[in-house]
């Protein structure tokens, strides 16, 4: 094998151990995320890579392209439907990292519509906070259940619990990162500095260059169930999302 392709492999690994910092990072597994920049610091050093050489490598395949993106590959079930949830989390996910989605119709399946290197992190941070916000419902769930069988199971308390969990969660994680990259902007913009990225856009004009129709809501974003949207946004706001599109931590 030669030196090249063993570069390169070694490249792809420290992208993906980026990529998984920032995704456990994001949902509060500090020892996996610190585990992880351990590791890619490590290799750094023995391999003698610099940052900047591994953005020059990331550069060269920065092409904005539509590439499939699969909930089965994860270890999820494939859905026949659309599913409000996830269109609505990985689009805000998306958003957030300078990307779009497009959706497929009659399935889960969609299309990340980004440069290479967002769609490696994308590819580990939407499972990685699907199944945080799945198992913080689940939790919710199961406790609100439990307070409805000490009132003279009050069914109130479970109407579209977990809908609403999950829309509250998801409403309250677009306004953090839209928070977090004002904060940044603001930041950029009082030394002076130059650090929008215009990822996004490049992202849109992909879209608009094709031949692309327009997708319908599969539902509503009216809240039915207060106590559980309540209980969805302080889940979303237990995050750390502070650890950004490009930062790994030493």
């Amino acid at each position: 094998m030669s030196t090249a392709t063993n570069k390169t492999r070694l490249i792809e690994k420290l992208t993906k151990l980026k990529a998984q910092h920032e995704g456990e990072k994001a949902i509060g597994n500090i020892a996996a995320a610190e585990s992880a920049a351990e590791l890619f610091h490590t290799l750094l050093v023995k391999y003698k890579i610099d940052e900047a050489e591994l953005e020059a490598a990331g550069a060269a395949k920065e092409d904005v392209k539509e590439r499939r993106f699969d909930w089965t590959e994860f270890g999820f079930e494939r859905r026949a439907k659309r599913n409000a949830f996830l269109e609505r989390l990985t689009g805000v996910i998306c958003r957030a990292h300078g990307a779009e989605m497009l959706i497929v119709t009659r399935s889960s399946l969609f299309y990340i519509i980004s440069k290479e290197s967002t769609y490696d992190v994308l590819r580990h941070a939407l499972p990685i906070l699907r199944r945080a916000a799945e198992s913080l419902a689940s939790v919710a769930y199961n406790r609100a259940y439990h307070q409805a069988t000490q009132v003279d199971f009050d069914r109130t308390i479970l109407k579209d619990f977990r809908k609403n969990f999950l829309l509250g969660f998801i409403v309250r994680l677009a306004e953090r990162f839209q928070e977090i990259m004002d904060r940044k902007r603001e930041a950029a913009e009082a030394q002076a500095l130059v650090v929008i990225s215009t990822d996004l856009v490049e992202a849109k004009a992909f879209i608009a260059a094709g031949s692309y129709g327009r997708v319908a809501s599969t539902s509503s974003m009216d809240c039915t169930n207060r106590d559980a949207w309540q209980q969805g946004e302080e889940s979303a706001n237990s995050l750390n999302l502070e650890g950004g599109h490009d930062a790994i931590d030493a």
